[in-house]
């Protein structure tokens, strides 16, 4: 967050050596990898998250994020995230944060910023990462986006 990517991913990679079954580091090395585009990288730290949790919700994001990697490339990949979400989220197993940064990922703001409603709403801790989260880089002049950060609590973007 700090913008010294370099740095964290050696720390992180460090202690991935070190300690293979710390589930925070993969956590934070599958969300990089995501938003910088690596989608193996991003797909083999997501299938360890969901073994080291014993999660079969989030083996289930992962598998249909490599199916859809396979036939249609990082979009195939995004959309069928996407859908595994919703699917998990209309059954209660699926935080509505999830569906705005995978929506915002794929260029779908509108539905991104509705999904971000949602997740207020439903006081959903994750939203507090809205402001930073690169999924959201095109919403940051919206201004339902920052009409958003300022119910959450948190400071405006700058405008540019």
């Amino acid at each position: 967050c700090a913008g010294q990517k370099k740095e964290a991913m050696s720390v992180l990679k460090s202690l991935e050596a070190s300690e293979p079954a710390f589930l925070s580091t993969h956590q934070y090395l599958s969300g990089i990898a995501l938003f910088e585009g690596d989608d193996a990288a991003y797909l083999a730290e997501g299938r360890q998250v969901a073994e080291l949790r014993h999660d079969p919700d989030q083996l289930s994001v992962v598998e249909a994020a490599e199916r859809g990697q396979a036939s249609g490339g990082r979009h195939g990949m995004l959309a069928a995230k996407l859908e595994a979400e919703m699917k998990l989220q209309r059954s209660g197993r699926a935080a509505a944060y999830s569906l705005a940064e995978t929506s915002g990922l794929l260029g779908e703001n509108q539905k991104a910023m509705e999904y971000l409603e949602e997740s207020f709403t439903n006081h959903e801790p994750s939203i507090l990462g809205a402001r930073l989260s690169p999924a959201f880089a095109e919403l940051h002049r919206d201004p339902r986006f920052q009409g958003l950060l300022a119910k959450i609590g948190l400071p405006p973007l700058p405008q540019q």
